[in-house]
Order: structure tokens, then sequence, then C-alpha cells
């Protein structure tokens, strides 16, 4: 597996730097055998199981030996890219796609909430001065953000699979049925009892959204933002050990999901 530790990219030179040096092992990947090469990018549901009690390292290879990159390894015949995009936005994953996804037969995205711009820097800087005055909803402001990254997205529409990870796929995305395969929520896909929202909110955004014109459209996307974290604190089957992240068992059914579909079992 040829795996990017995001957190540890320093700057743009080193970027570049673990660029040159990935691509040539992609590339020599699909010199020496036939297998499918799947790039594994979003936001932290893409990591893998989190377990925050461990130290800085051991947690990355925590999650990286409990995720679905993982699982796909062990149990078919592909080379995976793991390049998850922990606590970033989804401007930092489309980078990934535009990193390595002309290597790729897949792509698997996983969507966070399209706020998340606001609370990491990175490509593609926003800023609430970008609406206009009159805007005081937040609602609107994170649909603008969606519409605009399902569009850089289609670029790579017939490799690309979306799941919606910390946040619900938008229903008109599924229903223009653009990408090469949409997996709604993980969220609903283990339980049919909950419904899942294409908004999340993050803890901060009061520090954010400060003006009192997003007053009401705040406390609606807190609540949001609580329900959801209330909710997996109450699956621990699914949730367990840190109550915000699929766990391993979910990890890997994700990859049987999606493995059993698109490719080859190993022998």
């Amino acid at each position: 597996m040829i795996f990017v530790r995001r957190e540890l990219i320093t700057d743009d030179d080193h970027f570049q730097e673990i660029k040159q040096t990935n691509r040539a092992l992609v590339k020599g990947k699909k010199q020496e055998s036939s297998k499918p090469i799947i790039l594994i990018t979003g936001d932290s549901w893409a990591a893998g199981e989190w377990n925050s009690s461990l130290t800085f390292d051991d947690e990355f290879f925590h999650r990286l030996y409990h995720s679905m990159a993982f699982y796909l390894e062990k149990l078919y015949d592909c080379h995976v890219i793991y390049y998850p995009n922990p606590g970033w936005h989804d401007y930092e994953s489309v980078l990934a796609c535009e990193t390595y996804g002309d290597l790729c037969d897949y792509i698997i995205f996983f969507k966070t909430c399209s706020l998340r711009v606001f609370n990491m820097h990175g490509p593609y800087n926003i800023t609430l001065a970008d609406w206009p005055e009159d805007c005081g909803d937040i609602h609107q402001i994170a649909y603008d953000i969606n519409v605009a990254i399902y569009r850089l997205l289609e670029r790579w529409k017939d490799k690309l699979v979306l799941f919606g990870g910390l946040t619900k796929i938008m229903s008109n995305v599924i229903e223009e049925n653009k990408f090469f395969d949409i997996y709604p929520s993980v969220v609903e896909l283990f339980d049919d009892n909950v419904a899942d929202t294409w908004i999340m909110g993050f803890e901060d955004m009061w520090e954010v959204f400060k003006d009192k014109k997003y007053r009401q459209s705040l406390l609606e996307v807190m609540d949001m933002y609580t329900t959801k974290k209330t909710y997996m604190t109450k699956k621990p089957a699914m949730y367990f050990p840190d109550n915000l992240h699929p766990n391993d068992s979910l990890q890997q059914k994700l990859a049987i999901m999606f493995g059993d579909k698109y490719l080859e079992k190993k022998a």
C-alpha cells in the first residue's frame, strides 16, 4: 500500500517531493501487474478506526490497519493509495484526486461537511466575504460550497465512487447520478432507522459565524451536529472506540461491499 500522511506535509515543496515519489511508485505497480489501483481519500471517515488513547504515530498506524483501504488490499487483488485528510475540507481531497486520479482505476471519496472550509486552511481558501452581505443562511452557504465541490469532482466521474461520510450526499447529486457509483450515507447503510443529514457543521462554528444574521441557521446546524454526535455515542458496535468514526467492523464491511462489486478476491 502507498500511503500519504497529510498531517506531516509541511509545505508545498514537501508536497511536491512526496507527489513525485508516490507517482513513481504507482507507475511501477502499474507496470508490474494489471491489478486495479484505487485511491481512497476524503475526510477522517476514510482513515479507518480511530483510537485517541494511542500516541501520534501509533494512532496513525492503528487507523491504517483498521481501514477500508487495508481490507481492500488484504481481501482483493488491488493496489491502494491511502490518502485521507482527517480534519481538512473536501477541497484538500480534491487535490488528492488531482495528484493521483489519472493513475487510478477507481477513486473512493468520503464526503465531509462543506462548512469545513471555514475551520481549516488549504487550497481554494474561501471566506464569508465571498457571499452577499445580506446572506445569513448557513444552509445556503453550505449548499453553494457543495455545488462547487461536486462540479470539480465531475472531472473523475467515470471512476469516482462517492461515500457519504461525515455528511450524506445531497439528494440532487444522487438523482443526477453522474458519478460511477454513490453510497449516499455510511450511517444509513448500517442503520435503517436513522436519517442522516447533508450538513453537520463543526464544534467551533460560533467563532466563525459570530454575526447575528447567522444566529437562527447557526442554532439549527449546531443542533444537527449535537444530534449526530449523540447518535454515534449510542452505537458503540459501529463507532467505538472514539464514538466519532466507523470502527474496524464497519471499515471491513465497507471494503467487502465495494470489493465484491468491483474487484477480484484474492486466491
